[in-house]
C-alpha cells in the first residue's frame, strides 16, 4: 500500500514500483481512457499507450502539442497519434529498430560465412587440381610442348586463386565496415532508450542499474556513497500558468546546473517528470548535503524568463533528500530513506535539504 504525506499528498515511493503504485495509476487510466472516448478514438492499445502518457504529465512537450491541437480543434486521428508516439514514446519503436539492425548485422555475417565457405570449397578443387596437374607434370617431363601447357594451366589456376582471394579480401573488409557502421547504430539506439531526450540526462530506466553499480563499487573500495534526490517545488501550478514549453526550458535549465555542479563527482538522472536523482561516490552525507543546499540557493535566486518574450516569470524552488549507503544496504532501501527525506522537505514547505539525520525525518518514519 502507498503512503502519502499528510501536508503535501506526495506518494512515498519505492525504487523500482512506479510512483503512486494502485490508486493514482488506475485514476490516470481512467482519464486515459476518458480521453480516449472524448476524441471518438478507438480504443486500440497505441492509442491507449500515447492517452496514458498524455494523462500522467510525464511528457510536457507531448502535453502541449496535445493542448494545442485541441485548442486549435485540429483533427487527432491515429496517424497523428502514431507520429506522437512514435516521437515521444520511444520502447516500441527502439526495439523495431533494434530487430531491424540486429537483422541486418545477422545477415552480413551469414554474407561472409558463405563468402569463406565458397573460397574453402573453391581452394580445395584448386587444390585438387594443381594435385593432378603435378601428376601429369611428372608424365610429361619429357615433352616440352605438353609441359608448357601444363604451365599455362597451372598459372590460370594460380590466377583464378589470387583473384579470389582478393575478392574474399574486399568483401571482408565491406562487412567489417558495415558491422562497423551497424555497431554504431546499436550504440546510439542503446543511447537513446537510455537518455532523457528534453534534458540529456540519463533517465530512469539507467538510474536503478547505475546505483547498484555505484554501491556495489563503493562497498567494494570501502568509500562513502551519497543519494541526493530532488523535486521542483509547484511544478504542476508553474506549467499551469506559463505552459508547458516554459515547463520544459525549466527542466532543461535546472537539469544543466545540477550536471554542472555535479561534474566529476557522480551522475545525475532525470526519475520522472520533475524529479532528479544524483549519485554520488566517494562523497560523504555532510558534503552531498552542502552540494544539494548550494544547487537550492543557485535555483531560488534566479529570476525565470520566457525564451520567447524575455518577460520575467518569476522564481522556482527545489526540494532535496540525502541519505548515504550504509552496510546491508540495498539500492531499494537507500532510494527509500532519500525519498523520505525529500517528502520530509516537502511537508515542510519546501525550498528545503533534508537528511536522514535531521531532526525532521523522525516523523516519516514513525508513519
Amino acid at each position: 500500500m502507498v503512503q502519502k504525506d499528510a501536508a503535501n499528498g506526495r506518494p512515498r515511493r519505492k525504487l523500482g514500483a512506479a510512483a503512486g503504485e494502485h490508486g493514482p495509476s488506475m485514476a490516470t487510466a481512467a482519464r486515459a481512457l476518458s480521453q480516449i472516448k472524448a476524441l471518438n478514438l478507438p480504443a486500440t492499445p497505441r492509442n491507449y499507450e500515447i492517452c496514458y502518457a498524455y494523462a500522467t504529465g510525464h511528457y510536457p512537450s507531448l502535453n502541449q502539442i496535445i493542448d494545442d491541437m485541441l485548442a486549435r480543434r485540429a483533427p487527432l486521428g491515429g496517424a497523428v497519434l502514431e507520429k506522437l508516439a512514435a516521437r515521444f514514446l520511444s520502447p516500441g519503436d527502439t526495439k523495431d529498430r533494434i530487430d531491424t539492425v540486429g537483422t541486418r548485422v545477422a545477415s552480413e555475417i551469414d554474407h561472409v560465412l558463405g563468402s569463406i565457405h565458397a573460397t574453402v570449397d573453391a581452394a580445395a578443387a584448386h587444390s585438387a587440381e594443381f594435385t593432378r596437374l603435378d601428376g601429369m607434370a611428372h608424365r610429361v617431363s619429357g615433352h616440352p610442348a605438353l609441359l608448357g601447357g601444363l604451365v599455362q594451366k597451372m598459372m590460370a589456376t594460380a590466377s583464378r586463386i589470387g583473384s579470389e582471394r582478393r575478392s574474399l579480401e574486399n568483401q571482408l573488409a565491406a562487412s567489417k565496415t558495415e558491422i562497423g557502421r551497424l555497431r554504431e547504430q546499436l550504440k546510439t539506439i542503446r543511447a537513446a532508450t537510455l537518455t532523457d531526450p528534453l534534458t540529456g540526462l540519463a533517465n530512469r530506466a539507467s538510474f536503478e542499474h547505475a546505483l547498484q553499480r555505484a554501491m556495489a563499487g563503493a562497498a567494494q573500495r570501502g568509500e562513502p556513497l551519497s543519494l541526493v534526490i530532488s523535486d521542483i517545488d509547484l511544478f504542476r501550478a508553474f506549467n499551469n500558468s506559463w505552459g508547458h514549453a516554459t515547463g520544459d526550458q525549466v527542466l532543461h535549465l535546472l537539469a544543466m546546473e545540477m550536471k554542472q555542479s555535479v561534474a566529476g563527482r557522480g551522475a545525475i538522472h532525470r526519475t520522472g517528470g520533475e524529479e532528479f536523482a544524483m549519485i554520488l561516490p566517494g562523497t560523504p552525507l555532510p558534503s552531498a548535503l552542502a552540494m544539494a543546499d548550494t544547487i537550492r540557493g543557485k535555483t531560488m535566486a534566479r529570476d525565470i524568463a520566457s525564451r520567447s518574450t524575455g518577460k520575467t516569470l518569476g522564481r522556482v524552488t527545489i526540494s532535496f533528500g540525502v541519505a548515504a549507503a550504509q552496510a546491508g544496504d540495498t539500492p531499494a532501501s537507500l532510494f527509500e530513506r532519500a525519498d523520505t527525506c525529500l517528502s520530509s522537505a516537502k511537508r515542510h514547505g519546501g525550498n528545503r535539504v533534508i537528511a536522514e539525520t535531521d531532526p525532521e525525518v523522525a516523523p516519516s518514519r514513525a508513519a
